[in-house]
């Protein structure tokens, strides 16, 4: 018996009929190898200084805060970190499964 996926829309432009049946859960991730980046802090009278430095292992998940402690780290709709609960919870695949699939293999940040 095929597990069929039911898929909601909640206000999306999706290129599929609303309600349709899926054999497979969309795919509506990416990956991203993070690297050291700059941050844009507000100051009191609104204007952005480039004052925070983050490293590559500073990364947290978008939806709960959670540090995520691996890479690459996926990405959801238009560049939302996700952690492994998270990215599970919201893509129906264990994140493991879902690199498994891409040719991913997930290493532990350093």
């Amino acid at each position: 018996m095929t597990t069929k996926y039911w898929l909601e829309v909640r206000g999306e432009t999706l290129g599929l009929k609303p309600g349709v049946l899926l054999d497979e859960p969309p795919k509506t991730w990416t990956w991203w190898t993070p690297t050291e980046r700059t941050v844009a802090v507000l100051n009191e009278r609104g204007e952005a200084e480039y004052s925070a430095t983050l490293s590559a292992d500073d990364v947290v998940c978008d939806l709960c805060n959670r540090s995520i402690t691996f890479q690459p780290v996926p990405l959801l709709w238009d560049g939302y970190a996700a952690c492994a609960d998270c990215f599970e919870g919201t893509c129906g695949l264990p994140l493991n499964e879902a690199a498994r699939r891409d040719g991913i293999a997930l290493k532990e940040a350093e």
